[in-house]
């Protein structure tokens, strides 16, 4: 009996030894088989991502564009806007009179600030020309002027708001004159961000814009004073 007992303890030890071997390879197995699962959805996942340096297209989604109010405060014919710099129009109307706009949400460098300055002014001027309409529509602020007498406006030519297009192709930097013109200022603030993310027109680190045009004027008025 003893040896029947015996031989009967050894046969369960190794049952028993071999369910555990089989236990750790399947667990090894499942682990291996988790890590590569992962591995492979990172690595389906990266590739749709890109680096931050997307062209200005792929950068921009079609989600955040602006889309123009259902009615304009004013419109003018594009042939009658002049553009002084990157966020300021003249606009000379019928009656001879000119019609300063500020774009409302922005700040473009100033012409004293080369090449920033005169790079942004022409981006304006080709925004302007290249539209496939005639006409510069706009919507005054809640706030409708500011400290100079200039007009406050959201600006479009055609579909395209001008102040947005500005900041997106990182020829201006956002800035809000009063307090109540804040209507596209969290959309503004992102179209920014991307901007800079894609190191576009002043964000790029080879051409930077060593200060803000707000920074710049200050300056200047320190320097006229002395």
């Amino acid at each position: 009996m003893s040896k029947i007992f015996r031989l009967i303890f050894c046969l369960l030890v190794c049952q028993i030894l071999c369910s555990c071997s089989e236990l750790i390879i399947s667990n090894d197995n499942s682990t291996r088989n988790n890590s590569a699962n992962k591995t492979e959805n990172k690595s389906e996942n990266n590739k749709g991502n890109t680096s931050h340096k997307l062209p200005y297209q792929e950068l921009i989604s079609e989600e955040i564009d602006i889309a123009p109010p259902n009615k304009f405060d004013f419109c003018y014919p594009k042939h009658q806007v002049r553009v002084s710099d990157g966020d300021t129009v003249s606009i000379k109307s019928t009656n001879q009179k000119s019609l300063r706009v500020r774009f409302i949400g922005i700040d473009a460098p100033e012409k004293g600030q080369a090449p920033h300055g005169k790079q942004a002014t022409e981006y304006l001027k080709k925004l302007i020309n290249n539209s496939p309409s005639e006409d510069i529509c706009c919507e005054k602020g809640h706030e409708p002027k500011d400290k100079y007498g200039r007009n406050l406006a959201y600006c479009w030519a055609g579909s395209k708001m001008l102040n947005a297009e500005m900041v997106k192709s990182g020829n201006a930097i956002t800035l809000f004159i009063g307090k109540k013109n804040n209507q596209y200022k969290e959309i503004m603030l992102v179209l920014e961000e991307e901007a800079e993310e894609a190191e576009l027109g002043i964000h790029n680190p080879n051409n930077l814009l060593p200060e803000t045009p707000y920074e710049w004027r200050k300056r200047q008025k320190k320097i006229h004073k002395h």
